[in-house]
This record gives structure tokens, sequence and C-alpha cells, in this order.
């Protein structure tokens, strides 16, 4: 079996990929707005990629501390126009005792690559003490559907995209055995102009609601708000998305 290596993030070709595969969008409208700067002025974007929901909310006004463990993702960030508004760390949650935040964003899924229940819960344990009084805690998990990643381009009906520096390229994606929590994909980039077909094994852990709800208590937080999609729908069974936000 492939065990999962996350190149997509660790690889600097992959990585320079990743804003064309997975443009600003409906999930970083939704949250650039969440917030008021004034009631929450700092924020702590953690697992920030390359940094463009960070820099956003820079721009509006939060003082903003970018965390990504992966380095090829925080170079792309610290390179971008605007990207000096943030104060940029390299790491995990290593880096995170000693800090105190108004509140933590961990969006794009973040949260499903703490796969096992002890890294999960150790993660809610660290982030309750970074948050503030009255601060906030903001994630979203997928909900398990069968197959998973439903639109997600597959072998027989890939997704063409431009980028630079590499050109057009394909890419799609593959399942891998799984099992009912933990679910193992590979992303599969074809580079037209170089005949290349770079490769990320990737393992995602989903978890339900009720367990979600369940671990975020034990943490010490209070479920505030949840939502179904990135549109402010409300969560339901249907729901593409569990959005959460919790308060300390």
């Amino acid at each position: 079996m492939q065990e999962p290596d996350f190149a997509e993030f660790q690889d600097r070709r992959l990585a320079s990929l990743y804003d064309s595969v997975s443009p600003w969008g409906p999930d970083g409208e939704f949250y650039a707005h969440l917030l008021d700067p004034a009631a929450h002025p700092c924020v702590l974007d953690f697992g920030c990629g390359t940094g463009n929901l960070a820099i956003r909310l820079a721009q509006q006004g939060h003082v903003v501390i970018g965390l990504e463990p992966a380095a090829p993702m925080l170079e792309i960030a610290r390179s971008k126009p605007d990207a000096e508004r943030v104060s940029w760390i390299l790491g995990s949650i290593e880096e995170l005792p000693g800090q105190q935040v108004d509140a933590i964003f961990m969006t794009s899924h973040v949260a499903q690559f703490f796969r096992t229940d002890s890294s999960w819960r150790e993660l809610l344990d660290v982030l309750r003490g970074t948050l503030r009084p009255q601060g906030r805690l903001i994630f979203d998990i997928r909900r398990r559907t069968d197959p998973p990643f439903p639109t997600w381009p597959t072998p027989e009906n890939p997704e063409e995209v431009a980028t630079r520096p590499f050109g057009p390229i394909q890419w799609w994606h593959t399942l891998l055995p799984s099992d009912d929590r933990l679910v193992r994909y590979e992303l599969h980039y074809a580079l037209l102009a170089e005949g290349v077909v770079l490769h990320s094994v990737n393992e995602l852990r989903f978890r339900d609601e009720a367990e979600v709800v369940t671990d975020l208590v034990s943490a010490g937080f209070l479920l505030h708000q949840t939502y179904g999609d990135f549109d402010g729908t409300p969560m339901s069974p249907p729901s593409p998305e569990m959005i959460f936000i919790a308060g300390a």
C-alpha cells in the first residue's frame, strides 16, 4: 500500500501549482468576511498554505500570524504582494505555546490532516490555550460521501488549467484502499509541455458532526455556529461541508 507523502505541499514544483489548482473562491470570501477586525484584531491562520487568506485578512485590518509546516508553501506566501503585512512562521502545533490571539482560522480542511484521535485532541487543547477570552476557532471538515470527492477530476475526465511556470497541466485523482474514517488518494499532475507526471499521496481523516462537537466540548470550547457550505447555508445531512465556529 502506498504511504502518504503529502508531496503537493512538500515538493517545490507541486507547491507552485497549488494556487492554479485551488484558486481563491467562495470559501476564501466566506472566511474573509466572518470577523470584524475591531472585535477580533489578532488572528492566526493555522496551516496558512500559500497565504491567500492570511494576506486578505491583513489587508482588511487584522494583525495576522500565518503558521505553515511546509516550507515550499510558506516561501510562496512570503513572495506575494502585501506579504509583509503578515507575520509568517514555519512550523505547526509546537510553535503555538506562548501565542495569544483573538481568532484562529483552520481552513482548506486542515483539520482533516490530523488523522489520529490523539493528535486531533492535542491540537484542540493547544488551540484552546492559544485563544484569548471571547476568541473564536473557525474550521471546516468535508462531509464524507461515497465515493469521496465526487466533484474532483478523474483519470477519465481530468481537469486542465494554465499555470506558471509550467504552462498547461492536467490533474486528476485516484482513490487508494481506505477505511471508514481514513481516506487515502493519489493526486496526479501532468506537466504537458514536459511530458512529466508528478504525484502526491495524501490521507485525510473524516469525522462526523457529533464526534467533532464532543471533542470541542471536551477541549473547553463552546459551539457558536455551524454552516453546511460556503454560501452560509445551515448544516444538514446533505451538506457538502461542516463549518464550525467555536468560542473560548
